[in-house]
C-alpha cells in the first residue's frame, strides 16, 4: 500500500498548493454556494441542480456532495474546492487499483503518476464544478464493471453499478453516454457459465440504484410534467442529427482526440497530442482482449462520434471519458520488453518531474476568491449601510453571483440596477488594463451582467445619463468606478 499511499499524498499536494488563489470562483460557483445557503435556512432539500446554459435542469446531486463539507467548514467558500482536489486524489488511487488488475503494477504507477501531475486536471479539480467529480465516478463505474466481468455477480454490485451511473449523470449530461458500455460487459459477462444473473436481472438492478439516486429528481420532475428530460432527450437527438452535417471528421477528431489526450501531458501542438492518442488507441485496440478491448472500442466509437458532431466540445464534456487515455497508456507496458518498459518508465518520470516543475512555478494564478471579497468589502465600506447596486463591466463570468454572494455574507443586498431606490452605483472590471475614465464618461449606456441563476441571452442596456461619475478605486487587478444619481 505504500505505492497507493504516495501517489495520494502527491496528488493532493498538488492540488491543494495554493488553492485558495488558484480555484475559480465565479457566478456558478457564487450562484451554488447561494443556493445551498438558502436551502439550508429555509431548511428546505434541492430537487434539482444548477441550470445548464441550454436551459435543461439537472439532478441535484452536485448540490448534495458539497453540502456537508460547505456546514461542517463554517460556510467557508474554500472548503468544497478542497473537497473535489481529495476527490481527484482518490481518482489517481482508483486509477492505480484498475490499471494493477488490467496491466500489472508497473503500468499502475506510471499511469497514476501521470494522472497525479497532470496540470491540466490538476486545475479542473481544485475547482467547485459540476463536472469535477465526473473522472473519479467514470473510474469506480468501470471498476465496478471490471468486477462484474471478473465474475463478482454480487446483486449489490449491480445496484452499486446503477448508483455510480445515476449520479454521473446528474453532474452532467454528457455523462450518460457511460450507460453505452454496461449492457456489453454484461451480455458477455452474462455468457460466463457460472454467472447465474441474466442480462434482464442485472438490468433491473441497475435501473433500481438509477431509480434509487435520482428519486428527489424525479420528484421535482413530476411537477413539471418531465419538460426537462425531454428537453435533454431532444438535445440528444438533435446532436445525433448533426452527425454526417458540415463538421469534417478528421478536423473534429484531431480537436476532440487532442484535447483529451492533452490531459495526459499538454506538451506540443494539438495536432501532435492528437497523433500521439490515435497510436496509443490503435496500440491499444491491437493488443487488448475481453474487458480492456470492449474500452478501447468504446473509446475510438465515442471520440468518432463526438467528432463528427457540429456543435463545439468544450473541455468538460469529454470529463466522462478522462480515465481511458490513461488506460491506453498503461497498454504500452502489455507484453513489453524489460528494456523497453524501462525507457517508458523513465520517460513518465522526467514528464512527471516536469509537470510538477511547471505545477508548483506556475503564476498565471486567478486569484478570484480574494479579488472578489476586496471588491466587495471596499464597496461595502463606500456605502456605508446605504442602498446601492452595481454590475460587472468585463468578466470571466457569464454572471455577476460571486460578488452577490460575498455581499450576502456580509449582510448587503445590492439592488436592482433598474431600480430608482439608490444613489450609488458602482461599476466593476475585473481585470486591468480596464476602460479608460474618460472614455467610460463618453458613454451613455453600458451592458448590463446578468444577476440571475440562470442568464438570459442578453439584458436591456442601463442608461448612464441620471448619474454623474465620482471617481475610480483599484482593488488588485479590479478597478471600481463610483457614480452617484443626480438628485
Amino acid at each position: 500500500m505504500i505505492i497507493p499511499a504516495i501517489i495520494f499524498l502527491l496528488s493532493l499536494g498538488l492540488r491543494l498548493y495554493r488553492i485558495e488563489s488558484r480555484t475559480e470562483f465565479l457566478g456558478d460557483q457564487g450562484s451554488a454556494l447561494s443556493v445551498i445557503t438558502d436551502a439550508i435556512e429555509n431548511r428546505t432539500l434541492p430537487l434539482h441542480g444548477p441550470q445548464t446554459s441550454t436551459g435543461p435542469y439537472p439532478g441535484p446531486a452536485f448540490y448534495y456532495l458539497i453540502t456537508p463539507i460547505y456546514i461542517v467548514s463554517g460556510y467557508n467558500p474554500v472548503a468544497p474546492a478542497v473537497f473535489f482536489a481529495v476527490l481527484g486524489s482518490l481518482s489517481a488511487v482508483i486509477l492505480y487499483f484498475l490499471v494493477c488488475q488490467l496491466y500489472g503494477q508497473s503500468a499502475a504507477a506510471a499511469v497514476s503518476l501521470l494522472y497525479s501531475t497532470s496540470p491540466l486536471l490538476v486545475a479542473a479539480e481544485q475547482t467547485m464544478w459540476n463536472p469535477t467529480a465526473i473522472p473519479l465516478l467514470t473510474m469506480v463505474l468501470i471498476y465496478l464493471q471490471y468486477l462484474v466481468w471478473r465474475r463478482s455477480y454480487s446483486p449489490v454490485l449491480y445496484v452499486l453499478v446503477g448508483v455510480t451511473l445515476g449520479i454521473l449523470v446528474q453532474l452532467h449530461f454528457t455523462a450518460a453516454f457511460s450507460m453505452f458500455m454496461i449492457p456489453v460487459v454484461f451480455q458477455l459477462a452474462g455468457y460466463k457459465k457460472d454467472n447465474n444473473i441474466p442480462l434482464w436481472k442485472s438490468i433491473f438492478l441497475v435501473s433500481g440504484g438509477v431509480i434509487a439516486v435520482l428519486f428527489p429528481y424525479f420528484l421535482f420532475e413530476a411537477g413539471r410534467k418531465f419538460r426537462d428530460i425531454f428537453e435533454v432527450i431532444r438535445i440528444y437527438l438533435s446532436q445525433v442529427q448533426s452527425i454526417g452535417g458540415s463538421k469534417d471528421l478528421a478536423v473534429g477528431f484531431v480537436q476532440t482526440s487532442g484535447r483529451l489526450f492533452g490531459y495526459i501531458t499538454n506538451i506540443g501542438p494539438l495536432n501532435i497530442t492528437s497523433a500521439l492518442g490515435l497510436g496509443l488507441i490503435g496500440l491499444w485496440i491491437w493488443r487488448s482482449h475481453g474487458f480492456t478491448r470492449i474500452l478501447s472500442l468504446y473509446t475510438l466509437l465515442v471520440l468518432t462520434l463526438l467528432s463528427l458532431i457540429d456543435d463545439s466540445i468544450h473541455n468538460h464534456y469529454l470529463f466522462f471519458l478522462l480515465p481511458l487515455p490513461f488506460l491506453a497508456v498503461a497498454a504500452l507496458f502489455q507484453n513489453t520488453t524489460k528494456p523497453l518498459k524501462t525507457f517508458i518508465v523513465t520517460l513518465v518520470l522526467i514528464l512527471s518531474l516536469y509537470q510538477v516543475y511547471t505545477i508548483i512555478w506556475n503564476r498565471n494564478e486567478v486569484g478570484d476568491i480574494l479579488r472578489t471579497t476586496g471588491v466587495v468589502g471596499t464597496i461595502v465600506k463606500k456605502v456605508n449601510g446605504s442602498p446601492f447596486s452595481f454590475t460587472l463591466l468585463s468578466s470571466r463570468s457569464f454572471s455577476d453571483f460571486h460578488y452577490r454572494y460575498f455581499f450576502r455574507r456580509l449582510g448587503m443586498t445590492p439592488m436592482d440596477i433598474y431600480g430608482s431606490g439608490y444613489l450609488r452605483l458602482f461599476l466593476v472590471c475585473e481585470k486591468i488594463p480596464c476602460i479608460d475614465p474618460r472614455d467610460l464618461i463618453q458613454k451613455s449606456a453600458i451592458d448590463v451582467m446578468c444577476f440571475e441563476h440562470h442568464c438570459q441571452i442578453s439584458y436591456p442596456q442601463f442608461n448612464l445619463s441620471p448619474f454623474r461619475y465620482l471617481d475610480f478605486i483599484d482593488y488588485g487587478t479590479a478597478r471600481i468606478y463610483v457614480y452617484e444619481r443626480i438628485k
